[in-house]
């Protein structure tokens, strides 16, 4: 029961019914914070009504409920600016908190920022502004925010994002109530908005938007917006731009591997998933973009495992996500090509390192030390190694093959029939 539904218990009775009737039907509570009760109406009149003509009744029933050390404001709103303003109001996941936020060189200074603006509000960064790429973290760390203060202090929040705001000021603007827009949003102790590229091209929305930071803002109250640009590249009013500069901007930046690792095992560890470390290392180190294809790789192969009853082995990981990964460049080492050669020559594959210089070892030589050049990364000098010769020889050995490769078609086909078998 909500401390407006105690309220009219204690009237039931003491109104007409007709009264009380109308009452339960067209005022219901918007939200509490610190003592403080917004009660939303559905006319002009209710209001002048329960300000005037009921505050009596009121007044004993706030005593009668305990509930004397509130304060009560009404704003007009009709069934669509309720709906609305609860869904702002209530819709912080609660799953997303700073504990749970893995932190790395890519989000730390983002992270820092954001625990502060819950510790002190408003704080020294207001507002403050983050921005970086899709699925990087900027919801979850707006989403910290709200539920970090909410539970030290009960402070009323909303949470939305640029579509969702229009969305709402355009069910208002419907029914001539755009003031009453502004009075719901100037309730709230924090405004969290997701998304603000989305105002572009939008100048009304920008420009209401204007108002309610202004009126915010002189009031001390916590502003937090998420882009995924910085406020200089925004395409929308100069002075709203302005704005947005006016407090801390951050940058979220994609994670890096190790980054990537930890969040892996989360993800693994919250959905019971038994994630062996070469698994963890395979994924992260083929996504590369951002954290929610992360968790989407982590979902499907556990999925399929279960499916199929299949043990998660980095072989079944590789066969599940063959269709989300780029396909994977084979490395090839020095010893495949040295044996690739010897296997088509008919020899040991240690005589091409040895000191013979007999013609039958020679040109096999030089073309597994220019296959070693083309196709690994080894340098000259590691090259001759391999081979017992200086990087001269290797220069040299290399020059013969290129230059045999385009004056001697059968050669040529030998050198790329051994560059097909590796491949």
């Amino acid at each position: 029961m909500d401390q407006w539904t105690a309220i009219l218990e204690k009237l039931k009775g003491k109104l007409h019914p007709h009264t009380f009737n109308k009452l339960s039907r067209a005022a219901f509570q918007i939200e509490c914070s610190a003592n403080h009760l917004i009660i939303g109406v559905t006319s002009e009149e209710l209001k002048k009504e329960l300000t005037h003509n009921y505050a009596p009744f009121i007044e004993n029933a706030l005593t009668e409920s305990h509930l004397n050390e509130y304060t009560l404001s009404y704003v007009i709103a009709n069934g669509d600016g309720k709906s609305a303003l609860h869904k702002m109001s209530n819709f912080i996941n609660p799953l997303y908190t700073f504990d749970n936020f893995i932190i790395g060189s890519s989000n730390s200074t983002a992270h820092a920022a954001c625990e502060a603006v819950s510790d002190i509000t408003p704080s020294a960064y207001n507002p403050l502004y983050i921005y970086g790429g899709v699925g990087l973290g900027k919801t979850h760390l707006i989403s910290a925010i709200g539920n970090a203060t909410r539970k030290k202090n009960n402070t009323h929040i909303l949470l939305t994002n640029a579509d969702k705001f229009m969305t709402t000021m355009v069910q208002f603007i419907k029914n001539h109530q755009l003031q009453e827009l502004r009075e719901l949003f100037l309730t709230c102790d924090i405004l969290l908005m997701d998304d603000v590229q989305f105002l572009i091209g939008k100048e009304k929305t920008q420009e209401e938007l204007f108002h309610i930071f202004d009126e915010l803002y002189t009031q001390k109250k916590q502003i937090v917006f998420t882009s995924d640009c910085p406020p200089r590249d925004l395409k929308i009013e100069e002075r709203l731009k302005s704005r947005f500069q006016w407090g801390l901007t951050v940058d979220i930046q994609p994670p890096d591997l190790e980054t990537k690792i930890a969040i892996l095992h989360q993800k693994a560890q919250l959905r019971k998933y038994h994630l062996p470390d070469d698994i963890a290392l395979y994924i992260a180190s083929n996504v590369q973009s951002n954290i929610r294809e992360l968790e989407g790789a982590l979902i499907k192969l556990y999925a399929v495992a279960s499916i199929k009853s299949c043990p998660v082995t980095i072989d079944f990981a590789r066969l599940v996500l063959k269709d989300l990964f780029p396909e994977e460049e084979k490395l090839i080492t020095p010893s495949e090509i040295i044996k690739a050669v010897s296997k088509r020559f008919n020899l040991k594959s240690t005589v091409l390192s040895s000191k013979t210089n007999e013609r039958a070892i020679v040109v096999p030589r030089q073309i597994a030390m220019y296959l070693c050049k083309k196709l690994t990364k080894y340098s000259l000098v590691e090259i001759g190694h391999l081979f017992n010769k200086n990087h001269a020889t290797v220069i040299h050995s290399i020059n013969k093959t290129e230059q045999k490769m385009h004056s001697d078609p059968l050669f040529k086909q030998h050198v790329d029939t051994i560059i097909k078998s590796l491949q």
